[in-house]
């Protein structure tokens, strides 16, 4: 039990090397659990970022890859200052109680189900563990591994994030502790909820963040269980899409470099934790320039801050996988040449059906409802960014079964409770910041919310 401790401390240990993340404009003035939570993410991608650079280099890993950092960190903390400078979280007795309840639920079905191992993934079993622990025992990414013929089902040419932050882990704890590994996901999912809290509260209100949040975190838990997810990268890919949105539908007129950049951080976190990941980042980024270039704000300095991070993150590991001829196709399930379109109505039927998520479709009903019912008042312009990225991820994994003339039940009804996580989330994101509801609560609010306005941010004291 001590490793297995061990093993889940040592992953939070990450928001060490995330430090310098809190002095971006936009994170000062968060509250301390998102300014963690927001450090955690900051640092699994920095972490995957110096491992991938130490082991194209030959450089085994040590501590000392961590320094340059953690001293950044410290340079800041004193030009700065350390102290968090947030405005009391004040949802009302009513709703602050209900979503207590709801999201404490959540969090113990995800917990106690990830203990008992009844959401353990498969794929972790099979080769995100085999990965870490190779990786750990080499000190590197491990290329004679990943180039093996024997370990082809492993999908060597998945990008390095979670195996990487794995492999750290175990080795501060001396081992990978099987049975209890998987619970790290309950890690990613408190992040994830503490970051969109935060974020949600400055555009909706404390009230209406809090309904956001816990109804986020009851689907999430049930769908993380339901697709045993334990283990595997689908959590991390939920905090890094999840966030990036909710940080662009949440900007200003004039977002800055500095949101921006905040913004590319969380892409390339996408962009390291799993292969879709870069799809949902490029239509993430295409939403956006689509938005700015209808309000005629495209600027440079913007786009290179959105765009450079993900693009950076993904041609060091590109670099990584062409060094050593890391095989870029797994064993084939579908040829590429054709695209059968009269299969739609065949993969459209079972995409629905498995997309329940283990709670009957009301993840999707309630979001669908709401923009159903204000869709002639809803801000679908602002939201852009959620909106051509969510469809456009939905369309993409239809275009990838199409390749199959075969019936894809089985497959489908395995992929898609896991693959169409990041697409609700965005759903559920797109209804929270333009339905009705929640915009005309924000406008009885009026001076309240004004006062946390992120785009200027506190500055705080040396």
């Amino acid at each position: 039990m001590i490793d297995a401790a061990l093993y889940v401390v040592a992953h939070a240990l990450a928001a060490v090397v995330g430090l310098p993340v809190l002095w971006l404009s936009d994170v000062r003035s968060w509250s301390v659990p998102a300014r963690a939570a927001g450090a955690f993410a900051a640092g699994a991608v920095w972490l995957a970022i110096v491992s991938t650079l130490s082991s194209l280099l030959g450089l085994r890993w040590s501590l000392v890859l961590l320094a340059p950092s953690v001293a950044a960190a410290v340079v800041l903390g004193r030009r700065f200052g350390w102290r968090a400078l947030s405005r009391p979280f004040r949802p009302g007795r009513a709703v602050g109680a209900l979503g207590i309840i709801v999201a404490g639920i959540a969090a113990t079905h995800l917990v106690l189900s990830l203990v008992v191992a009844r959401a353990t993934s498969t794929d972790f079993l099979l080769f995100w563990g085999v990965k870490a622990i190779r990786f750990a025992r080499a000190r590197s990414i491990d290329p004679v591994l990943l180039t093996s013929p024997f370990f082809g089902h492993s999908q060597p040419f998945y990008p390095p994030l979670l195996p990487t932050l794995d492999a750290w882990a175990a080795l501060l704890a001396g081992r990978m502790p099987w049975r209890t590994a998987p619970v790290v996901t309950a890690l990613w999912f408190a992040a994830a909820a503490a970051l969109l809290l935060e974020i949600a509260r400055r555009r909706l209100g404390d009230r209406n963040a809090v309904v956001l949040v816990s109804f986020w975190m009851a689907a999430f838990s049930a769908s993380l269980v339901a697709s045993l997810s334990g283990g595997n990268a689908e959590a991390p890919l939920l905090l890094y899409e999840t966030t990036a949105a909710a940080l662009l539908l949440t900007e200003g007129p004039v977002p800055g470099a500095g949101r921006r950049t905040l913004v590319g951080v969380f892409l390339a976190g996408a962009v390291l934790t799993k292969v879709e990941g870069s799809v949902g980042a490029a239509l993430l980024i295409g939403g956006t320039l689509l938005r700015d270039a209808l309000s005629r704000r495209l600027r440079l300095r913007e786009i290179a801050a959105l765009v450079l991070p993900p693009l950076t993150a993904g041609l060091v590991w590109l670099a990584y996988v062409r060094r050593f001829h890391i095989p870029v196709t797994a064993a084939p399930r579908a040829r590429f040449s054709g695209l059968y379109l009269g299969r739609i109505p065949h993969v459209l039927s079972i995409m629905i059906r498995r997309s329940d998520g283990g709670d009957y479709w009301l993840p999707w009903l309630v979001p669908a409802l709401l923009l159903l019912i204000g869709a002639h008042r809803a801000g679908f312009r602002r939201a852009l960014p959620a909106l051509v990225a969510a469809v456009g991820l939905a369309v993409f994994f239809v275009f990838l079964y199409l390749h199959d003339p075969g019936d894809q039940s089985l497959r489908i009804g395995w992929e898609i409770p896991r693959l169409g996580q990041p697409v609700l989330s965005l759903f559920i994101l797109l209804a929270a910041f333009s339905a009705p509801p929640f915009r005309s609560s924000l406008k009885r609010q009026g001076q309240e919310n004004t006062t946390l306005n992120v785009q200027n941010p506190p500055v705080l004291d040396p």
